[in-house]
């Protein structure tokens, strides 16, 4: 044999430059046919080619040659393994092992193709055998920290990715692992460190580079979470994670045309149910009915199960009036899950039935407005023309006149702050009661309430005493029985005090729950309510509260003094 032309094949090959290898060690072959050792690292060569078939043909006739050699059994294990011939590959491993006891890449390579096969036990003792051979076997501790990840064992998965990186600080991949596990388990902070040491080591892991813009956007910095999404998209246009977290995180930052894009960009590459459906509550919150309703339809299609889809898409069809379709699918979605009392209050304001709930479920209250609290101020006032806040501070302020300053008020239900700035320059304090988190959140961040109280409005308003005004603008929509809320307010409030709200008429003699989910009052039911907790109605106007679906909806404006 030429030495060297072999020399200059194997630097070819281990520089990459594989089609120049490939012509060298066929040249050698040319000179010698039973070349074992260039059959084999030919072999080799075409098997990194995927040229499977060609790397069998060339190991086999070095086996031929040399029966008895561990590295060439070892190397066909790894080609029988490309061509997915498992118990092939596996024979080949084992007898590489009995040839050569000492030798760890076997064992390593053997744990590989059973962690591949799921049989983790079998691949485990395997690393664990590499290991006992060489103490420093980076890839081994590695390896077994994918096994012990996969058998959801995470503190022995972090150590061994820890045992790696400690043997080779470099490690990129293992960087990435332990990350990601701290990632799983809530650490964002370590998985930051981590992640930003893979990504120094390499740059264009575009998964890594999308799990890191995810843990911004978890410690809700959603700005720098788009410039990594944007960032993975720059190198992997079509990648679907990218794509789906820059939607979800734009549908945060409330702009829902961009988040639209990035969905749509997701249905294209890989069509699942949440992104249908997540296009769908983005049509839905645009009033393009029937493209929302073809969106949940697509969720439903392929996963007919879906709790969410049949709610949104009930919702829609109520938007549409189509109550038949509506009650269909809230009855699918109560079947599917039927202790949820918001499905059951739906469905007995929608349906005949005749014992109907005296008040919204809280769970239902705080849901509805933990999702409309990114839209609701301006949905409510740009779209439905709302103004009860407003004329309630017009009124107060006409029939109090000097009286209405220094006061200490309860704004009722404040939702995101919307009476705040018009009851403010008349109160010595201002609290707000709303039982939404986010809409507590988004009324605090307008730094114009003194308190801004998270709970039930009954509950808070029994710990207060000395209050001059209680305002609820639009409140009572949630509350049938209103004989709780008069007994809190007339306890809460000095002598004199003003209680001010907006009800929706209700033709029956008490209160009726609508087909719009909302409960109405009759005005004899708040007569015999005042009456009752010692208050005097001042005030008792028609007025237009806003407009849905282009038609005015006119309700009663209330001002009691106590």
């Amino acid at each position: 044999m030429n030495i060297n032309l072999l020399q200059i094949a194997l630097n070819y090959h281990q520089t990459g430059n594989l089609e120049q290898a490939e012509k060298v060690y066929q040249q050698i072959l040319e000179m010698n046919p039973d070349d074992a050792n260039v059959l084999h690292l030919y072999g080799i060569l075409s098997g990194q080619l995927g040229k499977y078939d060609q790397a069998f043909a060339l190991i086999s006739q070095g086996l031929e040659l040399e029966p008895n050699n561990s590295t060439f059994h070892n190397s066909m294990g790894n080609v029988l393994w490309g061509m997915e011939k498992f118990a092939d590959a596996i024979k080949h491993y084992e007898t590489a092992i009995t040839l050569q006891p000492n030798a760890p890449i076997s064992q390593n390579n053997l744990g590989n193709l059973f962690l591949k096969l799921e049989q983790y036990e079998k691949a485990i003792q395997h690393y664990q055998a590499a290991i006992a051979l060489k103490s420093d076997y980076a890839e081994a501790y590695y390896n077994l920290g994918l096994t012990f990840s996969k058998l959801n064992k995470q503190e022995e998965a972090i150590k061994n990715f820890q045992k790696a990186l400690k043997l080779e600080p470099s490690y990129a991949k293992a960087h990435g692992q332990l990350a990601l596990l701290f990632q799983q388990s809530n650490q964002l902070d370590e998985a930051l460190e981590q992640y930003q040491h893979q990504l120094r080591l390499d740059p264009n892991d575009v998964e890594s580079i999308v799990n890191l813009g995810a843990i911004f956007v978890k410690k809700g910095d959603l700005l720098q979470g788009v410039d990594y999404f944007h960032k993975a998209l720059e190198l992997q246009p079509n990648h679907h994670e990218g794509h789906y977290n820059l939607g979800s995180t734009y549908l945060s930052l409330q702009r829902p045309d961009e988040a639209l894009m990035h969905y749509l960009r997701c249905l294209n590459d890989k069509p699942d149910a949440e992104t249908y459906f997540n296009v769908g509550a983005i049509y839905m919150y645009k009033d393009r009915h029937q493209d929302a309703i073809d969106y949940f339809n697509s969720a439903l299609a392929i996963n007919p199960d879906f709790v969410a889809a049949h709610i949104n898409l009930a919702t829609t069809y109520l938007k549409t009036e189509n109550h038949s379709k509506a009650i269909e699918h809230y009855k699918k979605a109560l079947e599917l899950e039927p202790d949820n009392p918001e499905i059951s209050f739906i469905l007995s304001a929608i349906s005949d039935q005749k014992n109907k709930p005296t008040t919204a479920p809280l769970s239902f209250v705080k849901d509805l407005f933990d999702q409309y609290a990114p839209y609701y101020e301006k949905h409510l006032v740009t779209v439905l023309k709302y103004q009860a806040h407003i004329l309630l501070e017009d009124t107060l302020a006409d029939l109090l006149k000097e009286d209405f300053r220094n006061l200490s008020i309860v704004d009722l239900g404040c939702g995101t702050g919307l009476c705040g700035p018009l009851l403010k320059p008349h109160a010595r304090k201002l609290i707000g009661i709303d039982i939404a988190p986010k809409m507590v959140a988004a009324a605090r961040s307008k730094n114009v309430y003194d308190e801004v109280l998270e709970g039930d409005a009954v509950t808070l308003l029994h710990t207060m005493h000395d209050i001059n005004l209680i305002v609820a603008a639009d409140v009572f929509g949630y509350i049938g029985d209103l004989t709780a809320v008069f007994q809190a307010a007339c306890q809460a409030l000095t002598q004199p005090g003003w209680f001010a709200f907006t009800i929706e008429q209700s033709q029956d003699d008490s209160f009726s729950l609508s087909k719009t989910t909302r409960f109405e009052h009759s005005k004899h039911y708040i007569h015999q309510l005042s009456e009752l907790n010692h208050f005097r109605i001042l005030v008792e106007n028609e007025v237009e509260l806003r407009i849905q679906r282009q038609i005015p909806v006119t309700g009663i404006l209330y001002i009691l003094s106590k």
